[in-house]
């Protein structure tokens, strides 16, 4: 393991364990928006690697967006092409923690929305 690895392992952000509270976060909006449409986007997950994307059945990307992946705080999103699997882009933005997690879900929405918006 490397040594950042090591560092980032166990951070913790005003004494909460940024991985457990992330895996609950993603855990609380799986369970309430999967299935559902955001701007006619909808939300699937992978149910082996816990990944969220958004599929919208008249474009051929979709659009991963996991929030606090990795215990990141940020907001990984990859455009994905659906018939050759090419990114068409990975862009991180932030995405700070703040125990709440309504206000949580509020910023991933916010920021979901802002990207969503964008795509054709």
């Amino acid at each position: 393991m490397k040594l950042k690895d090591l560092l980032k392992e166990g951070k913790k952000v005003n004494g909460v364990d940024l991985d457990d509270y992330a895996f609950d976060f993603q855990s609380y909006f799986a369970k309430k928006y999967k299935g559902k449409s955001i701007l006619m986007w909808k939300l699937y997950v992978d149910s082996m690697t816990g990944t969220f994307y958004w599929s919208k059945s008249d474009s051929d990307v979709e659009v991963l967006a996991t929030p606090y992946w990795e215990g990141e705080e940020s907001l990984p999103v990859d455009i994905q092409n659906t018939d050759t699997g090419d990114y068409v882009s990975q862009t991180k933005y932030p995405l700070k923690f703040t125990g709440d997690m309504k206000k949580d879900e509020e910023a991933y929405i916010k920021v979901l929305r802002s990207v969503l918006s964008k795509i054709k």
